[in-house]
């Protein structure tokens, strides 16, 4: 192991979408069970889902409550509604950005990875046992 003299990382709390883990050897009976669990994760925080599973606010699906930068820069250049709201308009409904659902697999994604995304990296780097400033995320 590379000492790189930088202290030891400090652990940070599970990102908010990892908590329908549920303790070793029992599993999720179905897609109902894990959206009722998401429901009440969020209400247990003051946050009211709409029937269908979105929140009020993008942040509060958001482990960091906002993007970083270049996760910000890559939604926004997709087509794919993850950010932005799209309003009513003619035969079209209102459609809330995707990322607003609790069961928002880019939400999940963001909030595990995107924490790592910006500099500094020399606790991930040490964490991992490699020289800080070998790689670029």
């Amino acid at each position: 192991m590379i000492d790189s003299g930088a202290a030891a990382p400090q652990l940070i709390p599970l990102p908010l979408a990892c908590r329908l883990l549920r303790p070793y050897g029992e599993s999720m009976e179905s897609t109902k069970d894990v959206n009722q669990q998401q429901v009440a994760w969020a209400r247990s925080r003051g946050l009211f889902p709409d029937v269908k599973g979105y929140l009020p606010a993008l942040s509060d699906n958001l482990f960091r409550g906002a993007l970083s930068a270049g996760a910000a820069k890559s939604f926004t250049a997709g087509a794919g509604g993850e950010l932005t709201d799209t309003a009513a308009s003619g035969k079209r409904r209102f459609r809330p950005a995707k990322m607003r659902a609790l069961h928002s697999s880019a939400a999940l994604a963001v909030n595990v990875f995107d924490h790592w995304m910006e500099p500094p990296h020399a606790a991930l780097f040490a964490a991992l046992g490699y020289p800080t400033g070998t790689f670029h995320l």
